[in-house]
């Protein structure tokens, strides 16, 4: 079922460059609220939607947008969650001017130590919550940027804690 939805993801983003979509235009728009110092709000109209509808293809029906997150009382709203089939992750955005500090030549990082401090470290934490009290596997953070995505629920019989 993944490989369908990521079959029909794919057919999408093809679609979308046929049709000239072209990236240069997202990195103009982040360098413009980078230095306009923009908020989450901003962020997610003029980046992360037009890179998650356009960019990458997913379609309106596909995602929600701050789905209500109820955990111990407390009521929090989820930025997206992105559905198809049996495949569904949450996303976590952040104003364009967090800077995640991570290396740009690693495509892997273990959720552990250094990168679960500061801002960063926040932002996976609470995407992690979502995804946990929504009973979604997998979670991502940007700030328009940068995506941090990795699997927000263990599988593996650990507590969460030791994850860390």
């Amino acid at each position: 079922m993944l490989s369908r939805a990521l079959d029909r993801n794919r057919e999408s983003t093809e679609r979308n460059m046929e049709n000239r979509f072209d990236p240069k235009t997202l990195i103009s728009k982040y360098n413009s609220l980078a230095l306009h110092e923009a908020n989450e709000a901003n962020t997610r109209l003029k980046l992360i939607d037009e890179t998650v509808f356009d960019l990458l293809g997913w379609s309106k029906q596909d995602v929600s947008v701050e789905d209500r997150v109820s955990q111990d009382g407390n009521i929090t709203y989820c930025d997206y969650v992105i559905r198809t089939g049996m495949t569904a992750f949450v996303v976590e955005a952040k104003r364009v001017g967090v800077d995640f500090q991570i290396s740009s030549a690693k495509r892997r990082e273990h959720l552990r130590g250094k990168i679960l401090k500061g801002e960063v470290g926040s932002a996976i934490k609470q995407a992690r919550e979502y995804a946990y009290h929504l009973g979604i596997p997998f979670a991502a953070i940007t700030n328009g940027a940068q995506w941090i995505i990795f699997p927000a629920q263990r599988t593996d019989q650990l507590p969460t804690e030791e994850w860390q």
